[in-house]
Formats: structure tokens, C-alpha cells, sequence
């Protein structure tokens, strides 16, 4: 991974973290997804073209598929707007329910007994 891809992932955990939101951020082909702790996808942030200051905005939707947002080529933004963005979520189209932040504040451990347990969800662990 770049250097300019971990500063990305790196931005975007951290946002969450201090949001109290209750999610994973993960890499994954040239994007990254933003995946809710109960597994559910919430979105999908991609680099514009070779533009690592602007990304793509996607949303999974009833097709079971990352789509674009709107008709007309979908929402670009920069990082931070993306980010309030999908926090906000305008067209309710991101959180379907699932909660945005935390009900209680944040653990002794940070949270990451949480992240621990969507990890072992997410790829098959019993522990």
C-alpha cells in the first residue's frame, strides 16, 4: 500500500473514530468501502482518475451492487465533504437504518472489541 493510500485510510478511520461512528473502513480495489459493525456496506469512496484529492461517492444499492449517486455521473467531492456527507446523509440512501454514531460513548478499549467482532463476521473467525 502507497503512502498516499494509507494517509487516505488513515484519514478516513479517524474521522469515524472521532465521530463515534460505529464502522470499518477498509482498502479494497483502488477504493474504499465503509462498512457498518453489523456488516452492513454503507459506502464507497473512490479516487477521481489520478485526482487523490477528489472522490467518487457510491452507495450499495437494492441491486446488491456499489452505484453512483444520481444521473448525471454521479457525486465527487473532496475528502472532507465526502466524509460529512455520508455522515449526513442527505438522500437517506447510506445508513438504512443502521445507526450513525454510538449509543454509548466510547469503550476502555476504544472500540476495538467491536471492530474485532466485524472482523470475525466479515471473514468467517469464531473468536
Amino acid at each position: 500500500m502507497s503512502k498516499e493510500h494509507d494517509s487516505v485510510l488513515k484519514k478516513l478511520t479517524e474521522y469515524f473514530e472521532k465521530k463515534h461512528s460505529p464502522v470499518l473502513v477498509q482498502r479494497v480495489n483502488k477504493g474504499y468501502s465503509i462498512i457498518h459493525e453489523s456488516g452492513e456496506r454503507i459506502a464507497r469512496l473512490v479516487p477521481r482518475g489520478g485526482d487523490s484529492d477528489r472522490f467518487k461517492i457510491l452507495w450499495w444499492s437494492h441491486r446488491d451492487k456499489w452505484e453512483r449517486i444520481g444521473d448525471f455521473g454521479g457525486v465527487v467531492m473532496s475528502i472532507e465533504e465526502a466524509l460529512e456527507y455520508v455522515l449526513s446523509d442527505p438522500m437517506d440512501i447510506f445508513w438504512k437504518g443502521q445507526s450513525r454514531s454510538l449509543t454509548k460513548g466510547p469503550t476502555r478499549d476504544g472500540g476495538r472489541s467491536r471492530l474485532l467482532a466485524l472482523f470475525g463476521k466479515l471473514f468467517g473467525s469464531d473468536h
